[in-house]
This record gives structure tokens, sequence and C-alpha cells, in this order.
């Protein structure tokens, strides 16, 4: 779940696609976590998650379900991955 503030129709469609992408990005690093821990057999992390759309003065928010984090994770994991220009292994790192 990501919350984020409703502008009555006027949302910016770039600023949401930055709060999804940062909620795709809590799920990367929760299942790298849950990887790491080696929890992989007894928890899995979804795909999916909600916007929450808060409004001022008000306690009625909008809730967008269903929201497909997937991609953001794995364009966040292959950007994680990728090599850095000029950088160089570790002296015994295979």
């Amino acid at each position: 779940m990501k919350a984020y503030p409703d502008r009555g129709g006027f949302t910016d469609t770039i600023e949401l696609a930055t709060a999804r992408a940062q909620a795709g990005t809590y799920v990367h690093v929760l299942e790298r976590t849950i990887e790491r821990l080696g929890l992989t057999r007894d928890l899995l992390v979804a795909d999916d998650g909600f916007l929450v759309l808060t409004r001022p003065a008000s306690n009625q928010p909008s809730v967008r379900g269903g929201e497909d984090l997937a991609p953001t994770g794995v364009r966040h994991n292959t950007a994680h991955n990728r090599p850095v220009a000029g950088a160089r292994r570790p002296r015994g790192a295979s």
C-alpha cells in the first residue's frame, strides 16, 4: 500500500507512476530480504498493491487496488544487478 494525495482529477500521472515505482522498489527489497533470510518456502510477496489517494480534510480516500508492481520490481532488479562502467570486482571475487 502506498498513500498519495488526490488532486481531484488533476493528479499528475507521472507522480502516480513515481509512487507506483517506489512501491515496486519496496516489493523488490522485501523479496530480496526474504531470499537472504532463507524464508522463500514460507513467505510469498504479492506483486500487486494499493495506491491510497488521500484528500485534504477528508476521511474518505480513494483506493486504487490491483496496481501491478511486478514490472517495477523487475526493472529495479535489472538496474541493481547491472555492472557499473569502470567498476572492478574485488580481489578474489569470481
